[in-house]
């Protein structure tokens, strides 16, 4: 049979043992008050579990003006914070209380550490059953060749592209690099959302020859008329960024696929038709623009820059800069339209 003997060490040992024990069991037993902003929707879910754990069926929808039950035979009472909490499995020992302020949508609670975060833990499961909406961000950065090169040749690019999205906003700061054009736009999951920043160029794409009437009579050093080329239809050009964007959030509510078309277009001069006739008019002019055009899928992280490519400029920022590239950077954030925080 074992037994367990004494010897000049086990004082220590046990003291030891006591002040560990004291510490570990400390550190849950202090009690800490937070306050959280809530919306009430949470309430709302809150209170509807309250009735059916106490079988009176379904809460009244709890508003600051809600006078009377919904039968108004008995003036409604807000629900106490205590008992909404109760409701979950959170319970008050002596020393710990909760309260409810329903018109500034806030619960004050003070508890122990572990249960404060059974409290987070419920808030955080409602923003999946929330509605969500995704914000995303589509930066065009122009730096020189050079530089990228330099970086790409002792640096791995990462998928998220974190890493390069850092590195560029020191170069940023250096005044290496310059922001070319930003643009956003705000979409439900699984709806297809547009951005534009543009001018509309309109422009002949058919003309009318010109024409020289058959038969003509001319004196005194006369000119023959001659009937210009005339447009007979037009299109239209937008100049400028276009944003378009599919966005999907993920099952697991942290990644985001992007359906994604980016353009930069520019004027870059108007060509004349028939450079080898001297009159000019039997000139037509046409438009020559310039595209820079980026259209890919990718899934990254919310919150996440992704990297989706290079495009060369028409013309470079920095006339320093003798040969310009433009990064394009993607950021997708998820955001809940009933969230919640810690106010203290």
């Amino acid at each position: 049979m074992n037994r367990f003997q004494l010897n000049s060490s086990t004082p220590a040992l046990i003291l030891s043992l006591v002040l560990f024990s004291k510490l570990t069991v400390g550190e849950d037993t202090d009690i800490k008050t937070r306050i959280y902003q809530i919306p009430k929707s949470y309430i709302q879910v809150l209170s509807t579990i309250e009735s059916q754990k106490n079988n009176i069926g379904k809460q009244a929808p709890i508003l600051p003006h809600d006078s009377f039950a919904p039968n108004h035979s008995e003036r409604w009472r807000p629900p106490s914070g205590k008992s909404l909490l109760e409701s979950i499995g959170i319970s008050f020992p002596d020393e710990t209380s909760a309260s409810l302020d329903l018109h500034k949508s806030r619960l004050t609670v003070s508890h122990f550490p572990s249960e404060l975060q059974k409290i987070e833990n419920f808030f955080t499961a409602q923003k999946h059953n929330d509605i969500k909406q995704i914000y995303t961000l589509w930066e065009s950065i122009e730096l020189d060749q050079a530089l990228y090169l330099k970086w790409t040749t002792s640096q791995q690019v990462a998928p998220d592209g974190a890493k390069l999205r850092d590195q560029v906003q020191e170069w940023l700061k250096q005044d290496l690099a310059t922001i070319v054009k930003i643009s956003t736009v705000v979409s439900q999951s699984g709806n297809r959302a547009e951005s534009k920043s543009v001018h509309e160029f309109i422009y002949p794409t058919e003309y009318d020859p010109p024409e020289v009437p058959n038969e003509v009579t001319l004196s005194d050093g006369a000119v023959a008329p001659v009937t210009p080329a005339t447009p007979t239809a037009f299109e239209v050009r937008d100049l400028g960024t276009t944003l378009k964007v599919d966005a999907t959030i993920g099952a697991d509510d942290q990644t985001i696929s992007l359906n994604l078309d980016l353009e930069l277009v520019e004027l870059e001069s108007m060509e004349v038709w028939h450079k080898t006739i001297e009159e000019p008019k039997f000139h037509t002019h046409l438009p020559k623009f310039y595209q820079q055009k980026i259209s890919t899928q990718v899934t990254l992280l919310d919150g996440i820059h992704s990297f989706l490519g290079l495009t060369r400029p028409l013309k470079a920022k920095d006339p320093k800069r003798s040969t310009p590239v433009v990064l394009h950077f993607v950021r997708a954030d998820i955001s809940y339209f009933y969230d919640w925080s810690i106010v203290e």
